[in-house]
């Protein structure tokens, strides 16, 4: 018989979110919650914001509980919802709290962008249903509402992407959390060129 390997899933919800510690032991899979927590959008100065530092804290909260039982994982992998992302430079890790996706903020700047490209064409390049709250959309919110931000950031990685990147360094889109922007063409696999350059 083998020895049992431990795999780390940290799975955010928009209200809640916990860290799992699985462990694969002659063919079966058990599940454990090791620790859970509310998560939810904080109210500031007038909008919806994730309270990531927060929620790292928490995360490595639940990490710290692993460990105490002495187990040495054999992965950890972060997952959450879609749509939205954070902003960040080469040696500044956050360019402010990032938005949530319930913000009003892109009611407006959804209607202004389908007047650019029609809701069929966006639809044949992401095959993604149409929300407002799409990252499409708050990018163009961005674009408007936060040009400085965005001139500076040089990259973006949604929410579970960046608590991967908190932990490994590795700031990388994985491609599930990729459909949901509007701007990931599924047939290539890679971002739409051609609807970054239309909006």
């Amino acid at each position: 018989m083998n020895s049992p390997e431990y795999y780390i899933a940290c799975d955010l919800g928009a209200e809640s979110g916990r860290v799992m510690l699985g462990t694969l032991d002659d063919r079966t899979l058990e599940l454990q919650e090791i620790h859970r927590f509310s998560n939810g959008p904080v109210r500031i100065m007038g909008s919806y914001r994730w309270d990531t530092l927060r929620i790292f804290e928490e995360l490595k909260r639940g990490l710290r509980k692993v460990a105490e039982r002495g187990i040495a994982p054999c992965s950890l992998s972060v997952d959450s919802w879609g749509v939205d992302y954070v902003l960040t430079r080469e040696g500044n890790p956050q360019l402010g709290l990032p938005y949530n996706y319930r913000d009003p903020r892109t009611d407006a700047t959804y209607e202004a962008a389908l007047k650019k490209a029609t809701a069929a064409h966006i639809f044949e390049a992401t095959g993604i249903q149409f929300m407002s709250l799409n990252t499409l959309y708050q990018f163009v919110a961005d674009m408007e509402q936060q040009p400085e931000i965005l001139g500076i950031a040089d990259r973006f990685l949604l929410i579970g992407d960046y608590f991967n990147y908190l932990f490994s360094g590795r700031g990388v889109a994985e491609e599930s959390l990729a459909s949901t922007t509007q701007i990931y063409d599924p047939r290539k696999r890679a971002w739409s060129q051609e609807l970054i350059e239309t909006f």
